[in-house]
Order: structure tokens, then C-alpha cells, then sequence
């Protein structure tokens, strides 16, 4: 009996992509699904809270005294750390920040995370959310899921947006006033549905502050009393002005000063109608955005 070489059959390997763009009512994963009607009743202006409004597996906190944290705030998704959710922008991946969290960050401590309040709200026509694994598809920063914004594709009409809100309190009466002028506008190009949107945002936020009075005396240097700790015998003691040269009341607890502008594009142009489904497109999307953040919490 001789021997002979075993002939194994040929491996063919293919390089490629297995995603392909399936409708979420013909997924077998929990996918959820938030239009216009609910970006626009939300109420919020940043898009981290109107997902965070939308989304119940969605939290995003609003940290103080957390480093770059005050100006960049990240979301986490069914408790997971930020960078293991993967942002998707038209079903692309979007790009992390540069700030690594250290200082505060709690579940995100040492995460890159992504910037939603980066892209203004109004481009976005829907806010897909994946709320399970799947790693599998995309990779590691995928296993808390994946939230995907899909920005308006339709020619718009010339629209300016304007709004105002913020809190009234008894020791602060102008109190986190946050201001926002959204303009939009789009022009068709082409016969065969081809488009071009542009999107703007200016955005200012005061601080707040939650300190309330003191309970203790802040009178001057040997002067002590009721008398000068609670001058309206309401029994708290009261923040006593002017004593000295520094600004009072010293000590700020809540969100800092926040500038915000963004300027954003979408649009394709069809070339071919070959697949009525799924033509053939040129296409961009992009933004700049600029932020000026100024964190509060500091003696």
C-alpha cells in the first residue's frame, strides 16, 4: 500500500462588507425608531438630550467638576461605557472626540467618547437605536449597540428656528437661560431627486448654579452674630456681600457657560436608476462645529 498526498479542495476567501441596509421592522434585534414629530416635541436643544428623551435605555448626565466633561458631554447606552456604542451619521461611523474622560467620569472613566451635541439637531430626519449587542457586525464598540442618525434628504424650504428657555429661582433669577437660532435651507439638484441641505446652529448656555445660602456665618473677621449671619431672622444664615474683594457668592455648584456653533451639509446626486431600491448616488455629509465651554464648581 503506498501513500499519497492528501488534495484538499480550494478556499476561496472574499474581502468585503456583510452589512447591508435592512429596514428595522425586518430586524430580528430591538431596534427603535424616533422621527421628526418626536425630535421636535422633545423640547431639548442638544441632541444628546432628545435622545436621552426618546430612548429610555439612553442616560446622559450633566456633569460639573469633571474635567473636560463639562464641556463635552458623553452619553451611555443600556449602562455600558460610551465607547461601546457605536454612532453611526447615514449609516457611517462617526469619528471620537479627542478628550479621554479621567476626572468624575464615573462609567466612562479613560473612554474616547463621540459628540453628539456636535451635530445640530435639526439635520437629523431620524434617530435610529439599537439597544443590543452586535459586536459581531461591527466590532467591539458595538456591544452596548449602535445609534444611527439619519439626516433629512429631501430639498428644505428656507426655515429659521429660534427658542428660549431656562429656570426662575428665588436666589437666581436669570438661571441657565440657553438661547438657540437654528437655521436650515436645501436646493434640488437635478430631475432624478438629487439634493443639498445645509444646516446651522448658534447655541449659548448660561451657567446655573445650585449652591443656595449658606448655613454658616460668613461675616467679617471679628464681627459675629445672628445679627450679621441672618440679618432676615428666617433662621438661615445668609451669604454676606461685599466683605471682602472676592466675587461672591464664591462657590458655584452647576453647569458653566457653553458657546456653541455648528454649520452642517448633506446631499447626493443620483447617477444611475439601475436598482430602483438602492441607486447608484454620489454623496457627502459633513460638519464644523466649535464649542466654548467654561466650567463652573471652583472656589
Amino acid at each position: 500500500m503506498e501513500r499519497a498526498p492528501l488534495q484538499g479542495e480550494g478556499v476561496t476567501v472574499t474581502v468585503g462588507s456583510r452589512a447591508r441596509d435592512v429596514a428595522a421592522e425586518d430586524m430580528a434585534v430591538p431596534v427603535d425608531v424616533y422621527g421628526s414629530e418626536e425630535i421636535q416635541t422633545s423640547g431639548a436643544f442638544e441632541t444628546g438630550r432628545i435622545l436621552q428623551q426618546s430612548a429610555p435605555s439612553v442616560n446622559f448626565p450633566q456633569n460639573t467638576l469633571a474635567d473636560g466633561m463639562d464641556a463635552l458631554r458623553t452619553f451611555t447606552l443600556r449602562g455600558f461605557s460610551p465607547d461601546q456604542t457605536l454612532v453611526l451619521v447615514n449609516g457611517k461611523r462617526r469619528h471620537k472626540s479627542a478628550l479621554v474622560n479621567r476626572l468624575g467620569a464615573g462609567v466612562s472613566g479613560g473612554s474616547s467618547p463621540i459628540d453628539l451635541n456636535a451635530i445640530p439637531s435639526n439635520a437629523i430626519k431620524t434617530i435610529e437605536v439599537l439597544r443590543d449587542g452586535a459586536s459581531s457586525q461591527y466590532g467591539s464598540d458595538a456591544i452596548a449597540g449602535v445609534v444611527n442618525l439619519r439626516l433629512k434628504n429631501e430639498p428644505l424650504d428656507p426655515t429659521v428656528e429660534t427658542r428660549i428657555g431656562g429656570y426662575v429661582t428665588d436666589p437666581y433669577s436669570n438661571d441657565g437661560t440657553t438661547y438657540s437660532v437654528r437655521p436650515s435651507f436645501g436646493v434640488e439638484l437635478g430631475d432624478n431627486g438629487g439634493f443639498l441641505n445645509f444646516f446651522g446652529e448658534y447655541r449659548l448656555r448660561t451657567p446655573t448654579n445650585r449652591a443656595g445660602p449658606a448655613r454658616f456665618n460668613l461675616g467679617p473677621a471679628g464681627q459675629s452674630g445672628d445679627e450679621i449671619a441672618d440679618p432676615d431672622g428666617d433662621g438661615l444664615y445668609d451669604i454676606v456681600d461685599k466683605n471682602n474683594t472676592v466675587e461672591q457668592p464664591a462657590f458655584h455648584w452647576g453647569d458653566g457657560r457653553s458657546e456653541n456653533l455648528l454649520l452642517w451639509a448633506n446631499g447626493a446626486y443620483p447617477i444611475s436608476d439601475f436598482n430602483a431600491d438602492q441607486p447608484t448616488e454620489i454623496y457627502a455629509f459633513g460638519g464644523y462645529s466649535y464649542r466654548k465651554g467654561k466650567g463652573q464648581c471652583f472656589y
